[in-house]
């Protein structure tokens, strides 16, 4: 099965309901359908938010891909990075 990796740029599109967004539901949609392997990278979630914050916990970056439509996609570790990377959720 394909595999497809979503990056940051891609949860930003759905959170705004760019015009993007259309391709990327697309893609969840063949998910959701077991057509392919739907990824997100976990250093999404150490990205400034739209309101100049952070993630305070790799828990909230979890609920807001499930808000989006995303729960059960699978999460990509990184390798660990210092001030990068979010403490529980990463290679080390």
């Amino acid at each position: 099965m394909t595999n497809v990796t979503l990056d940051t740029n891609c949860i930003i599109d759905l959170e705004e309901n760019t015009p993007a967004a259309l391709y990327i539901w697309k893609l969840v949609h063949r998910f959701e359908s077991r057509k392919i392997n739907l990824r997100v990278v976990a250093t999404s979630a150490s990205e400034r938010k739209p309101d100049g914050t952070y993630a305070s916990n790799f828990a909230e970056f979890k609920e807001k891909i499930a808000a989006l439509g995303l729960k059960g996609v699978d999460i990509l570790k990184p390798i660990a990075y210092c001030d990068v990377t979010l403490v529980d959720w990463c290679r080390k």
